[in-house]
């Protein structure tokens, strides 16, 4: 009696292997195209959480609180160079940048990993008012990643009301 052998055979072991690399070769850019996407969404996420924090706070406190980027070694305000991370702090010298003795630091927010990049009409620090508007008018403001494509790019606008969101924007 003969003895029947199972398994597969060496052109079906091939057949299947060509086709996994093919779903392969196409999955991969895609899923790299979508884990970029959603770490430009959690950095954005992160900016308007601490606007949100910084305008609540203010309407909480009954006095100003202001948003600025931070230094490399958050400690101070750093102009427009949110590129090292943001601080949240009360500001009731209206000066709009965090001094260690007189302003109480609410939260600090570090600089975002993988390089981000923020467009050239970023504010130097958005400060909130004890009715939760903001004090003076905020220009919307892009962020993106460093190796951005398509519409990963993220624009956040804050109303003179000082309701912050983002939404998806072109690659700048």
């Amino acid at each position: 009696m003969k003895k029947a052998y199972t398994g597969f055979t060496l052109v079906e072991l091939m057949v299947a292997l060509v086709v996994g690399i093919l779903i392969l070769s196409f999955g991969i850019p895609a899923f790299t195209n979508l884990m970029s996407g959603n770490r430009a969404t959690a950095y954005a996420n992160d900016l308007i959480g601490a606007l949100r924090l910084a305008r609540s706070e203010a309407v909480k406190r009954g006095e100003g609180v202001t948003v600025c980027a931070s230094n490399a070694a958050y400690n101070a305000c750093d102009n427009n160079n949110w590129v090292n991370g943001w601080l949240v702090f009360t500001d009731p010298d209206n000066d709009r940048t965090y001094t260690a003795g007189t302003d109480d630091l609410i939260r600090v927010w570090t600089a975002p990993e993988g390089g981000i990049v923020f467009s050239g009409t970023t504010p130097n620090s958005i400060r909130f008012l004890a009715s939760g508007e903001t004090s003076g008018s905020v220009n919307d403001f892009s962020m993106r990643l460093s190796h951005c494509s398509g519409n990963q790019a993220r624009t956040i606008s804050i109303s003179k009301l000082g309701r912050a969101e983002a939404n998806r924007s072109a690659c700048f």
